[in-house]
């Protein structure tokens, strides 16, 4: 393969305008980015695109942080979000977290390596500020998706769990209502959760589904003396789990609403 210096030759440029040219850094004019660039493919040079952009800090490259696929919402929040960053000529990196903290400061780490030129995430983490750190600092743009950030000045984008538990509350007309949730420390959950009592005198229960725990919290509707006459999900994964453990136990199920998130 040719080397710059050899293009630079041909070319009859200087060996500087050659490497500006190549390594996309600015400051040469049309022609002569044309004609380097028909020189070294007439050489045989190939322009390694993903190394250059590298090298300049501008991949064009979006890293998205999930807790996994495994669960149609997040898998409908990737599809969406791949799909308008390759209209806009972005391409996007994923990563799963699991929800285990330590992944997900491996992934932060990762993805500044890669000179991401934005990071979309839907975080397990407690101290946002800490952990993210270096990503504000590098001046990388950075929004928290579903699960608001911890503190107030990060740009977060999450339904309004307010207004969502009026649109539940308004499928009902009363009676004991139940709510299986996600884990409480994430704070679109805990914030369910206080909407609902709030705008209700009390709710007949709450069940709080824990990742990898021994005793799914949907199991526990079937040990009540009595059964609640709705179930508030929030997320269609956890109704479609309550709507299967009454079919095992051959139970008719309560009503059923969704939050889809």
């Amino acid at each position: 393969m040719p080397t710059i210096k050899d293009i630079a030759k041909a070319a009859g440029v200087s060996h500087g305008t050659v490497s500006n040219v190549l390594n996309r850094r600015g400051g040469v004019s049309y022609e002569k980015i044309r004609l380097v660039e028909q020189t070294a493919k007439a050489m045989g040079y190939a322009i390694d695109e993903k190394a250059s952009q590298l090298r300049r800090g501008d991949t064009r490259t979006l890293a998205v942080i999930l807790p996994s696929l495994s669960e149609r919402r997040y898998a409908d929040l990737y599809t969406g979000i791949l799909r308008h960053a390759q209209e806009r000529g972005y391409s996007v990196r994923l990563f799963f977290t699991d929800d285990l903290p330590y992944l997900e400061r491996r992934i932060i780490t990762e993805a500044l390596a890669l000179k991401v030129c934005g990071i979309l995430t839907v975080s397990c983490l407690d101290d946002h500020g800490k952990d993210y750190h270096p990503v504000l600092s590098r001046k990388v743009p950075l929004i928290f998706l579903e699960r608001p950030a911890l503190e107030e000045c990060l740009c977060s984008y999450s339904f309004d769990m307010e207004q969502a538990s009026r649109m539940a509350l308004g499928e009902l007309d009363g009676g004991d209502i139940c709510l299986v949730t996600g884990e409480a420390h994430f704070r679109d959950q805990a914030a369910l959760r206080g909407a609902l009592c709030a705008q209700l005198d009390g709710l007949a229960g709450v069940y709080e589904n824990q990742r990898g725990g021994q005793s799914p919290a949907v199991h526990l509707l079937l040990q009540r003396e009595t059964p609640p006459r709705c179930v508030i999900c929030s997320n269609e994964e956890l109704a479609e789990k309550v709507l299967r453990i009454y079919a095992e136990g051959g139970i008719h199920p309560p009503v059923i609403v969704t939050l889809s998130s």
